[in-house]
């Protein structure tokens, strides 16, 4: 008996002394989750007070709006950043993409990987090759952008800065507006496509991209991420070239170039919404649906991009198929997924769901504007792609702000709901996945 109450005793000391696994993803979520608005919030007050970010003094909402799009990764904004920020202000921007997506995905797998999530299928890996890693890829395409556009000739400086500012843009999914469109009759194309395959890149995440680069050059096995991926691209390229609205808008290009600019527009649509100024509330309703899913659906785990991720909302289709079918067991590339994991695919995809109805009816109301048109917008900031179907400028400072949350918990929000899902330990009979959320 004696016995007995000295173990329970003992059980309940070291509960009371030791939090709990799931205690301390919480504290680390809700840490990882306020120093991130924290640093939106002051980012915001210095574009706001004028300490040389912008030519003019610009409204707190625009400067907070601009601050939310840098650190999300998103692109949007309310200003034309090239007329009226500062060299200096576009430096921060260039800080703030890459503090809130390279830096801010590296923390999150360096988080998961300390509570023993399984990210990288090789070894572990530490948060600064993560960094440097990302760091030197931006580099490598500076470096064929400024050669291309003629850095050794006059102002190599000025062309230096510009390759690194489109670099910053592709592989963080970013989408902040510039001189460069697609659309353009003299468009350069080798710098589009080498801008294009840093966006294809940058939406695969770093843990794709570790293991190829770890398993010995070996390609690494195929992953539902890279098909869905692909998938979307190809099924959105074909929509686009099967639209004929979209061809008059491409008269003049030739077969090859009209290709070449639907997987562009597919690609830049799904991750960022860069380079592209194609009016997309002119396509098809068959062409704007699917981009909406390729939106909510949006990048790998540990990419730049946003949305809930492939892996994710595939798990969500397998486990509503199987429950209608009767039949609760899933199973993905030979392997079996645990129910709890199912569980956590289905409230990532249905709080989505949720946030992007009730935005997209804050912009209805707000704004005035067709209901397809808000949903568009809604998926788009939830997705931190920048898709400008109403000019941000012209927008209600409650619509700013509202798009402005959006944009954060696409960002923070889903990875605060998946790393608290994570501290519930997974059933022993279930094999090790290499599924990934948020």
């Amino acid at each position: 008996m004696s016995r007995t109450l000295t173990r329970i005793a003992h059980g309940i000391l070291t509960r009371l002394a030791i939090p709990t696994l799931q205690h301390l993803l919480v504290q680390r979520a809700t840490l990882v989750c306020g120093s991130f608005v924290l640093l939106v919030l002051s980012a915001a007050v210095a574009f706001w007070l004028p300490l040389g970010l912008t030519t003019v003094p610009i409204r707190f909402v625009d400067a907070w709006f601009l601050a939310t799009s840098a650190m999300t990764a998103t692109g949007s904004s309310s200003i034309d950043i090239m007329r009226y920020c500062t060299p200096l202000g576009r430096g921060v921007i260039v800080l703030l993409i890459h503090i809130g997506g390279v830096g801010f995905m590296t923390l999150v797998l360096s988080l998961l990987q300390q509570f023993g999530v399984r990210v990288f299928r090789a070894r572990r890996v530490s948060g600064w090759r993560l960094l440097v890693g990302a760091l030197c890829i931006e580099l490598w395409v500076s470096l064929l952008l400024a050669i291309h556009w003629g850095a050794l000739g006059s102002d190599p400086l000025g062309r230096w800065l510009d390759a690194f500012w489109y670099a910053t843009n592709g592989f963080a999914n970013a989408g902040f507006r510039s001189t460069l469109t697609v659309q353009n009759a003299s468009y350069d194309v080798a710098a589009v496509a080498v801008l294009s395959l840093t966006m294809l890149i940058g939406s695969l995440g770093l843990p794709v991209l570790v293991d190829l680069v770890t398993r010995n050059r070996r390609m690494a096995q195929t992953s539902i991420n890279t098909i869905v991926t692909i998938a979307l691209v190809v099924v959105t390229t074909g929509a686009l070239l099967l639209n004929p609205l979209w061809h008059v808008n491409h008269a003049t290009a030739s077969t090859a170039q009209k290709t070449f600019v639907a997987m562009v527009d597919a690609l830049s649509w799904r991750t960022s919404g860069y380079i592209t100024d194609q009016d997309i509330m002119a396509l098809s309703v068959v062409t704007r649906t699917l981009i909406l899913m390729g939106m909510f659906i949006g990048c790998a785990p540990g990419a730049m991009g946003g949305g809930v991720t492939p892996t994710t909302f595939v798990v969500f289709l397998s486990g509503v198929y199987r429950a209608l079918r009767g039949d609760h067991t899933v199973t993905l590339m030979g392997q079996r997924i645990a129910p709890m994991v199912v569980h956590r695919a289905v409230s990532i995809v249905g709080l989505g769901i949720v946030v992007v109805l009730l935005s997209s009816g804050g912009l209805w109301l707000l704004e005035g504007i067709s209901g397809s048109a808000a949903v568009m917008m809604a998926t788009a900031a939830f997705a931190t792609t920048n898709i400008e179907v109403v000019p941000f400028a012209q927008l209600h400072p409650a619509s700013l702000t509202l798009l402005s949350i959006v944009m954060l918990w696409g960002r923070v929000g889903v990875f605060a709901i998946v790393l608290t899902l994570y501290g519930r330990a997974t059933p022993k009979t279930v094999k090790a996945q290499s599924v990934w959320f948020g």
